[in-house]
């Protein structure tokens, strides 16, 4: 009865707790089992009272049961197999003493008559089972003895009804025995559930569907009910990423001196502020993978490039933008500092032989040139006010939005150059071109938040660094044979417009601490957290964040283009 389970349950609960339990497996976990549940043995009863045995067999001798389940009955256990003894063989215990010493044979003879008598004090059920496979996953035959119990049932061919065989074979005892005993105990499983697994495998079940104990449902997180409410596409809740302002949470970044954001960090809040909470608020991260031996992987490769291009403008940028000397001259000395720079990278990063080598070597020599190919342009002079400038970390740098929102931020800007009367940022990428061209023309929050930044930041200190106050901003592409660019140099008030725009929603989304899936399919191919948002989540965004009021309409219009106005 229910009784009795659960005071085998409590027994083992118990046991879940303890670390030395826990640090057990296999045989030693099951010795643990086993010692655990002698040790609630009712050991005073008074005998031919009620009570439960859990032994072996062989301990059951002089007992009377009301009913029986004898477990383990594979091949090799009752009866054993007959292993001969090593240092005393069955041939010799004959003759040193006949009948007297047990022999293999006699073992097996012994278990068998126990099965035999526990098998008979049995006054309603008798219950007989052999696992399908051992610890091992090694798969297990039935024992004999099943064999023997079913020839002694004669049980009817269960699909015909006509009587069965005396001796049956292993596809006659499964059909008509082992098949509706399970059947058997499945229902009597579902009829009255006692474990969890019970309880959902009956909930799975079409006639029991819906049917869960009271106490999966009184804590909150086991509330089916609530489940489907917060996972409904117009809900606003924590599983949509709408999180309560007053629970603890990480410092989220932006929103103090002490944690700035950083360019890269509000491209991916503007991506999918999902996706920045997992990462930049909680840390989750793909788990660690082996560097690529046949090239070098993007991340790494774009920390080389600008690491050489730093290293040569600060040490002849002056002279390069002046433009002494011919570019021929500049493209030794930058594939100097470029063998220089690779030499160092790959004492740490293995690259599968020489060759590969050698071709990423010439890959980085090349784009260097065509760096310096493209910055020489048609030979007029411009000054370098410095490369890699940092921000915000020496002291708190801001950057204004709509509506008087506020973002702390922090980072490096790649370049700074003044050409005539205005200062231009600009920043390198070694990826994919996307110039201003067709439905690329208008200002993009992914692809060019990371400039207008840096152009936002360059403003705010011209006076300071001495620079004019006119400002344009450019992504330089070295991808191609000639690389191309993505400026927003004569129309920077454009760009400028729209960062403003996409600062007051990325502020207001970390103090609402509203951090919803981003409602662009594209931005979900390559997501690590793809599994866990499903892959309609996009739609289901979308969907919610078209009447979740604000932050969210504000980014869902930024994201689709509808509030670009005539700037665009």
């Amino acid at each position: 009865g229910a009784r009795v389970w659960s005071v085998l349950k409590e027994a083992l609960d118990d046991s879940l707790t303890d670390p030395l339990a826990g640090a057990l497996s296999g045989p030693q976990a099951l010795d643990w089992i086993l010692s655990v549940l002698q040790g609630i043995r009712v050991s005073t009863v008074r005998f031919g009272a009620p009570a439960v045995y859990v032994g072996d067999v062989a301990g059951a001798a002089g007992l009377s049961f009301h009913a029986i389940r004898v477990m383990g009955l594979s091949e090799g256990t009752i009866p054993p197999s007959l292993a001969e003894d090593p240092v005393l063989p069955g041939s010799v215990r004959a003759e040193l003493a006949p009948g007297r010493i047990p022999t293999p044979a006699d073992r097996a003879l012994f278990a068998v008559r126990a099965l035999d008598r526990a098998v008979r004090t049995a006054s309603c059920s008798v219950v007989l089972s052999a696992p399908r496979t051992d610890l091992g996953r090694v798969q297990r035959e039935p024992s004999s003895s099943l064999l023997e119990a079913a020839a002694a049932l004669g049980r009817p061919d269960t699909a015909t009804g006509s009587p069965a065989a005396v001796i049956p074979d292993m596809r006659r005892l499964r059909r008509d025995s082992f098949v509706p005993a399970r059947r058997d105990a499945r229902a009597a499983r579902w009829t009255a559930p006692v474990s969890d697994a019970s309880w959902i495998d009956r909930a799975a079940t079409t006639g029991h569907a819906g049917t869960v104990p009271p106490a999966w449902l009184a804590a909150p997180s086991l509330d089916i009910a609530r489940m489907r409410t917060l996972s409904s596409p117009a809900a606003t809740g924590p599983v949509a990423g709408f999180l309560d302002r007053g629970r603890p949470l990480p410092d989220v970044p932006g929103l103090s001196a002490t944690a700035p954001i950083s360019a890269s960090g509000l491209r991916r809040l503007l991506q999918c502020p999902y996706g920045f909470l997992l990462e930049r608020v909680l840390r989750f991260e793909e788990p660690e993978e082996a560097d690529l031996l046949r090239e070098i992987d993007a991340l790494s490769y774009g920390s080389l490039l600008h690491e050489v291009a730093a290293a040569f403008y600060r040490a002849h940028g002056s002279e390069f933008c002046a433009r002494h000397h011919d570019l021929p001259h500049w493209e030794r000395h930058a594939s100097a500092l470029a063998a220089q720079a690779f030499d160092a990278f790959v004492r740490w990063y293995p690259l599968a032989g020489k060759e590969i080598s050698a071709s990423e070597r010439r890959r980085l020599e090349r784009d260097v040139a065509r760096l310096l190919a493209h910055d020489w342009g048609d030979g007029l002079p411009t000054r370098n006010h410095g490369v890699e400038v940092a921000f915000g970390y020496d002291r708190e740098v801001t950057v204004e939005g709509d509506g008087g929102e506020r973002l702390h931020v922090r980072g490096y800007i790649d370049r700074i150059d003044v050409e005539g009367d205005r200062t231009v940022v600009r920043d390198i990428k070694t990826g994919k071109p996307k110039p201003r061209a067709g439905r690329q023309a208008a200002p993009d929050p992914i692809t060019d938040v990371q400039i207008a930044l840096y152009g936002m930041v360059v403003r705010q200190h011209a006076a300071e660094w001495s620079l004019p106050g006119d400002t344009g901003a450019v992504y330089v592409y070295l991808a191609g044979m000639r690389g191309s660019e993505r400026a927003f140099v004569d129309d920077w008030a454009t760009l400028e417009s729209r960062a403003r725009a996409w600062v007051g929603v990325a502020a207001r989304l970390l103090r609402d601490r509203a951090f919803p899936r981003s409602p662009e399919g594209d931005d979900c191919c390559y997501c690590a957290f793809g599994a866990v948002c499903g892959g309609d989540a996009a739609a289901r965004s979308a969907a919610m964040l078209a009447s979740a009021g604000e932050p969210g309409s504000s980014f869902l219009g930024i994201r689709t283009g509808e509030d670009d106005g005539e700037d665009a």
